[in-house]
């Protein structure tokens, strides 16, 4: 499933793939990404997994959050 990030100007800054999922319990399957050599230099980043549209964080709220981002889909 692919996985692609672009700043704030929709240019794509890096691609890839989910990993196998690991089973976290019912109704949840936890996935993870890498998007390798990501510039340090968009005022905001948006990650798109699939079809599922995308998620987007500023500059200083990714690294304040250790450059990760955490999605979810459907309900709890």
């Amino acid at each position: 499933i692919p996985v692609i990030l672009r700043d704030e100007h929709s240019t794509i800054l890096a691609s890839s793939t989910l990993e196998p999922g690991e089973i976290m319990g019912p109704g949840r399957c936890d996935f993870s990404f890498t998007l390798p050599n990501v510039p340090d230099t968009a005022q905001f980043y948006a990650v798109t997994v699939s079809h599922r549209g995308e998620l987007s964080k500023s500059h200083d709220e990714l690294a304040a959050d250790g450059w990760k981002y955490q999605l979810s889909v459907g309900t709890p």
